[in-house]
This record gives C-alpha cells, structure tokens and sequence, in this order.
C-alpha cells in the first residue's frame, strides 16, 4: 500500500521489536508510558489491554501528555471522570492489529465507536494531528505506535457520508489503478467499502448495504487486483446513481 512505500524509510530506524508479552507488559517495558498506564488503570481498561485482543494502540508517550496541562491531568484522573477518561482512551485503540505497512489510507473506528483518520507528508504518517514517531513495538495481543500528542475525541460522531467515503477512495485509489498499481487501487477500494458497512442505516439504506457485502463477496472470490479494482469501481459508480 501507499503508507507502506511512504513509510519505509523513515520506520527504518524506528521500529522496535521486544518481547511478546502483552500490550500493558509491553507498554511497561518500554519505559515511556506511565501516565498512559495510570490512566488506563483509573479509567479500567488496563486488563482488558492485557487479557484481551488483539488490538492497535496509537500510545502518547510520558512527553505526549506532558503538553496536556497538569490541572486537567489531575481532572481526568479523578474517580468522577473515569467514563470520560475511558472514553478519551478507547479512542486511541483499534481491533485488531495494524502494523505500519497495513495502516490504512481511509479511517479506522476506534474502541469508542468514532473514527481516527491517517494522513502522510513526505516522510511522516498523522493520526488525526498526531505524529506517528516510533511504529511496530509488537505485543503479544497486538501492537503499538507511538504518537506525539494525545487525540481528542469529537464532540459528535463523524458527518461522514456514503458519498464522502466514496469520493475519497475513488480519489485516492486511481491514481494508484493508473500507475499500474491494481494491488493498491483494489486495497483502497475494499477499504472504501468496508468503512460504508460502518454507516448507520440513516447514511446507508438496506438496498445499498446488500450491494456493498455483495461486492465485497465477489472481490472475495477474485485473484485479480485488475478485477477486485473494476468491480469495485462498477458498485461505487451505481452507488452514487442512488440517493445516498
């Protein structure tokens, strides 16, 4: 994929590999996560970290949450705020694991039910406004990437539209498809298609869902990327024919 060649050279010098132990051993080990730790503790989420999984944790470290200021530090860390703690937290953590090569060009839902968006420059990846500076520290369930600033949920879900998600992969899909890239036009698009099936029935009727899975099906059962690219294409073209 196209994170995957922008990626290459600067994770060269960055990845680390440890231990399998699991995502809270791993992140203790690593010697630059003990505010992240406390929280999670405070908030409850440490042994599910731990027991549970596979997951994808995007980690601020100790210096990412020193740009928080101290008073709302305290705040946050407080037993009253421990659902809005928790809700801060799973935002940075993903099902399933995503190592730098497989981060994905379109967004990922994160465990609070809202989407974290990726973007790249010439030798950095973003998560939201966050920089990736440190990828693959690899646990036994799951896998971690260091970011320089905390995220910060949205104040409301994403206003997204089936529209939208199909642009934004049609956009970045052909110019992969006309490079001779197939294999990454194909990736982009199957993504493209499985962030619509995370609508709500308001953004995606029943009728279009049942075209989304069946395509997804389809390219399922195909070999070629050439293949998987154009039919695809042919469901988003129909796609943006209908009311969405």
């Amino acid at each position: 994929m196209l994170v995957k060649l922008l990626l290459t050279l600067f994770l060269i010098g960055t990845t680390c590999v440890v231990e399998a132990d699991n995502l809270v051993k791993t992140a203790k080990n690593a010697g630059k996560f003990s505010t992240l730790l406390k929280a999670a503790t405070v908030a409850g989420l440490a042994k599910n970290l731990a027991n549970d999984g596979p997951y994808t944790i995007f980690a601020p470290s100790d210096l990412a949450f020193s740009k928080v200021s101290s008073e709302l530090l305290e705040e946050l860390l407080m037993e009253k705020n421990k659902s809005n703690l928790a809700n801060i937290l799973k935002y940075h953590v993903v099902e399933g694991t995503f190592t730098s090569d497989k981060l994905p060009l379109l967004p990922l839902e994160t465990l609070n039910n809202q989407n974290i968006k990726f973007t790249t420059n010439s030798d950095s990846v973003f998560v939201n406004d966050a920089r990736v500076v440190q990828a693959d520290i690899k646990a036994s369930n799951g896998i971690i990437h260091v970011i320089d600033k905390v995220l910060t949920p949205p104040t409301s879900q994403s206003d997204d539209s089936a529209r939208s998600i199909i642009m934004r992969g049609i956009r970045m899909g052909v110019p992969q498809f006309n490079h001779g890239n197939h294999s990454a036009c194909a990736s982009i698009y199957e993504i493209t298609l499985r962030n619509l099936k995370l609508l709500p029935q308001n953004k995606l009727n029943e009728r279009n869902r049942q075209m989304v899975t069946d395509t997804l099906y389809q390219m399922s059962k195909m070999r070629s990327s050439t293949d998987k690219a154009w039919e695809a294409r042919e469901t988003f073209d129909k796609l943006m024919l209908t009311e969405l």
